[in-house]
């Protein structure tokens, strides 16, 4: 307890472990989401990426115990960790298929993922680098205030989007989106949870999104959608996921896949500043100078453990804001985070019923929808007074959801920016670094045009239908891929 300096932070140990609960409350529907996202099943048939879901569900508890744990004890703020809504569409939508073209057309599902998964530790691995020698301040000052808001922003619209598609709230047909049927058994079920969820976070009631997803999961079994076999067992062998990079594949494709690897780093950085920032100011963690104390172990402890995350088969670890509702709860010390760590180890013995609920979209789709909401508050943060800010910015906003494509929404931002700013005679507003972001943008654009418009190699009819599954649109979805197709 002396490390954790209970006494010295006004705090006591029961009130640390109940601060633990309510955050780990408030961020448990991340074990059903995040294995479904990451194994394909989340978006429907046709959209497997060939990960185990299984195997995942025992690395998600594992990554988010131990990078909690870590986070507890290296930094002994009451931060929570786990991988980054957002971060793991950017991998599946846009990373993989990405991944999947570089291979070739008769590469296999289990290649994809792995080459996907070095580039994710790579970024970890950046991110470290850029922390131990202190230079992501840089990297915070190259893209301004609105464009970051404007990321945020996209990505939670576009994320929002794809819980009302699996809520059946938009339907499509003859390629036209529109208004689904409220008298079926899968809006019943959506609408049960985001109810309830909503009505919890206005009451701001702790695990809001997790107590809705419970309602929907009581209405999915009895309308017959979810299907319980066991809720306990011993956990699956995490190894099928577990080791698997190709950092082989990731340095013969080094400079084709070094786009993605600079747009996951920039966007842990972001999120995890944005992150601290919000958390340390809710806290009253700064220090009278306005500082936050101990900032360097923070970024160190985001960066490791998303290296170790990828290694276990994850998207790029962050930092939770459901943090907030144990601060609230009183929580002050790292003891919040590794009570946070232990709970999710306990999680591991419950991985079918995780399973189960991960598997019906309709139960997890107010929770995309309502963490959608919240990653678009960050749009009133834009200046939109300045053409030169709010043109780009609404490129990213609006881009990244019309075109299916997180990638492509922060690329045109990101190009339009420098152009604008030149032409308005404010060029020196522009960091350095800005130009040289754009230039790689622009690069990625034209290497994948060429890519995309290449004649594709004879391949055999079983690597046609294994490839097909990664880098084709299904017609059960697809507003989901835009190269099937995303980052």
């Amino acid at each position: 307890m002396y490390s954790f300096k209970l006494a010295e932070n006004k705090t006591t140990f029961a009130r640390e472990v109940l601060a633990g609960c309510v955050t780990y409350a408030a961020m448990a529907y991340i074990l059903c989401v995040q294995p479904a996202v990451m194994a394909g099943t989340f978006f429907g048939p046709g959209m497997a990426t060939g990960m185990d879901q299984a195997a995942l569900i025992t690395a998600t508890c594992l990554v988010c115990a131990i990078g909690s744990i870590a986070m507890g004890l290296f930094t002994r703020y009451p931060f929570a960790m786990a991988p980054g809504m957002g971060t793991n569409f950017f991998v599946v939508l846009e990373l993989f298929p990405a991944c999947a073209m570089v291979l070739g057309p008769s590469c296999g599902l289990d290649a994809v993922w792995m080459l996907g998964m070095a580039v994710v530790f790579a970024a970890g691995l950046l991110f470290f680098i850029l922390s131990l020698f202190k230079v992501r301040e840089q990297i915070l000052f190259i893209v301004s205030d609105s464009m970051k808001m404007a990321i945020c922003a996209g990505i939670g619209l576009f994320i929002a989007f794809l819980g009302m598609t699996n809520a059946t709230l938009i339907q499509i047909q003859d390629n036209q989106l529109g208004l689904g049927s409220f008298l079926t058994s899968p809006m019943a079920i959506f609408l049960t949870g985001f109810v309830v969820s909503s009505i919890l976070m206005i009451r701001k009631f702790p695990g809001a999104i997790l107590w809705g997803m419970l309602a929907a999961s009581v209405v999915a079994y009895f309308v017959g959608e979810l299907h319980i076999e066991q809720i306990m067992s011993r956990p699956a062998d995490p190894m099928k996921v577990v080791g698997k990079l190709d950092m082989a594949g990731l340095w013969t494709h080094f400079w084709r896949l070094l786009p993605f690897i600079f747009i996951l780093t920039f966007m842990d950085v972001f999120d995890a500043f944005g992150t601290f920032i919000g958390l340390g100011y809710l806290g009253g963690f700064f220090s009278k100078d306005g500082k936050l104390p101990r900032i360097e172990r923070l970024f160190l402890a985001d960066a490791g453990v998303t290296m170790f995350g990828a290694y276990c088969g994850h998207s790029t670890m962050t930092t939770y804001l459901e943090s907030s509702a144990g601060i609230e709860s009183g929580g002050r010390t790292g003891l919040v985070a590794v009570t946070v760590g232990v709970l999710f180890l306990l999680s591991l013995f419950f991985s079918p019923l995780i399973m189960a609920v991960g598997n019906c979209a309709p139960i997890t789709s107010s929770a995309l929808i309502l963490v959608g909401i919240m990653m678009m508050q960050s749009v009133m943060l834009v200046d939109w007074g300045d053409m030169t800010e709010s043109i780009p910015a609404f490129f990213i906003v609006a881009g990244i959801p019309f075109f299916n494509s997180i990638s492509n929404g922060i690329l045109c931002g990101v190009v339009i920016y420098p152009i604008l700013k030149i032409f308005a005679g404010r060029w020196k507003e522009v960091k350095p670094g800005m130009y040289v972001l754009a230039v790689l943008m622009v690069c990625y654009a034209v290497g994948f045009e060429l890519n995309r418009s290449a004649p594709a190699e004879p391949e055999t009819p079983e690597a046609a239908v294994e490839s097909a599954s990664v880098v084709e649109e299904t017609p059960a979805a697809p507003i989901l891929t835009d190269d099937a197709q995303k980052n």
